[in-house]
């Protein structure tokens, strides 16, 4: 939501806010001035209504998630429609599906912005910011903290927090892509505000993916993270791994 607001601060350009959920749509477009924004409900797994939605767009912003479900088929139908595409993607494999489409990208010439929030996003601007005066870079971790400022969560971020806490990590270790087991590897860092140094623990998160691209000789690169309060880290590794082995079932659909 953030985000729309920003772009409406930015642009004079109508806006048109679509979701499967039109009253989460509603409750956003009273913040935005008279008329700005119009409304439309949205299946994106509906082919033929994405495609009508999306035609004639200057940008489509994908926030709907998961991404490991949702960033795929409308990638493609903003590449199909010759539209440009950004998104807010913090899943390993879609990232990855995402960068197995830049080719035809490029050919298209429709540019996409992938992982621009603030893990990925923020994170790669800061590691570029904090490398810049260096000669070499042999390893890098970046690492986020998320304690219960943000307030109510939806049911996009409590799957992939499920995802991130269990299963196969992809990171990069000594010089080359590795898999490790997600929340098991741990370190600390300073953290701001109270935390001071924190515990923080491996996870699939898409920078050791993206930023070996500009660092191929770096040794390692990982993403490590934490909840606050810190028994909510335990919490999200045992549910984690019940999904992983199915012991949880999703049974309301998106």
């Amino acid at each position: 939501m953030d985000a729309v607001e920003r772009f409406a601060t930015v642009s004079d350009a109508p806006i048109v806010l679509a979701d499967i959920n039109v009253t989460a749509l509603e409750s956003l477009a009273v913040k935005l001035t008279a008329g700005r924004a119009s409304i439309k409900k949205l299946d994106l797994f509906d082919k033929s209504s994405l495609n009508e939605t999306i035609r004639g767009a200057a940008l489509v912003v994908l926030g709907a998630g998961p991404y490991m479900r949702t960033s795929e088929p409308v990638l493609k139908a903003c590449l199909a429609a010759k539209v440009p595409y950004l998104d807010f993607d913090d899943d390993v494999q879609s990232t990855l599906a995402a960068l197995d489409l830049q080719e035809r990208a490029k050919h298209a010439g429709v540019p996409c912005y992938i992982g621009c929030g603030a893990s990925p996003g923020m994170t790669n601007v800061m590691v570029m910011d904090a490398v810049r005066n260096l000669d070499t870079v042999e390893s890098l971790d970046i690492c986020w903290l998320v304690g219960d400022e943000r307030g109510a969560t939806g049911k996009a971020v409590l799957e992939h927090l499920m995802h991130i806490a269990a299963g196969p990590c992809l990171t990069w270790a000594d010089g080359k892509p590795a898999i490790n087991e997600s929340w098991v590897e741990t370190t600390y860092a300073p953290m701001l505000g109270e935390e001071g140094e924190t515990l923080l623990h491996e996870t699939a998160h898409p920078e050791p993916v993206t930023l070996p691209r500009i660092f191929p000789t770096a040794k390692r690169i990982r993403c490590a993270g934490a909840l606050g309060p810190a028994p909510f880290n335990g919490i999200a590794r045992g549910l984690g791994q019940a999904v992983c082995r199915n012991g949880l079932v999703d049974e309301g659909g998106y």
